[in-house]
């Protein structure tokens, strides 16, 4: 059984996700309004205490997503709509849903490259990255909307969490 948290913060994730799918952004006031909701849902089940494990939840997204915002890896309204989801979860959760999200974004953008006939492309680009010989072009790069990725990685941490004795 899920409780407030985790149904809060799976609504954040979803609701973030439809309006990036519809609109390839995360909009602002979408997000100011998923943070109040988050901090209500603290409030009310934790008092001040809450607020306060919810104010660190929502810290370690934002420093947990801030390098990859600078380095073009993510939207800055990705690492906002995760100081949301940090607010309604615990700091654990934050960097455990960062990191997943990281694996299912590059399988994502591997199953994207492939679709789209790309892979070769993508190898390359990934190989001039990593020896440092160039960087790619924004059109090169394969873009996928990483709240799905967000998503994967919290439907992840979910199940890790069910798995008996905890494995998270």
């Amino acid at each position: 059984m899920f409780g407030l948290s985790e149904i809060t913060a799976s609504l954040i994730l979803l609701i973030g996700a439809v309006d990036d799918l519809r609109s390839r952004k995360v909009h602002n006031w979408l997000v100011l309004s998923l943070l109040s909701l988050a901090i209500v849902l603290q409030l009310y089940i934790g008092g001040w205490m809450g607020l306060g494990a919810g104010a660190l939840g929502a810290g370690v997204a934002f420093l947990a997503c801030l390098p990859l915002v600078l380095a073009r890896i993510i939207g800055a309204g990705d690492l906002k709509l995760m100081v949301a989801f940090g607010m309604a979860t615990a700091w654990t959760t934050s960097i455990s849903v960062v990191l997943w999200s990281l694996v299912w974004g590059a399988i994502l953008g591997v199953i994207r490259a492939i679709v789209a006939g790309d892979l070769t492309r993508l190898l390359a680009a990934t190989y001039a990255v990593a020896t440092s010989k160039e960087r790619p072009t924004e059109s090169s790069l394969h873009r996928i909307p990483y709240t799905i990725a967000l998503i994967f990685g919290w439907l992840t941490v979910l199940s890790l969490s069910r798995l008996p004795g905890g494995w998270l």
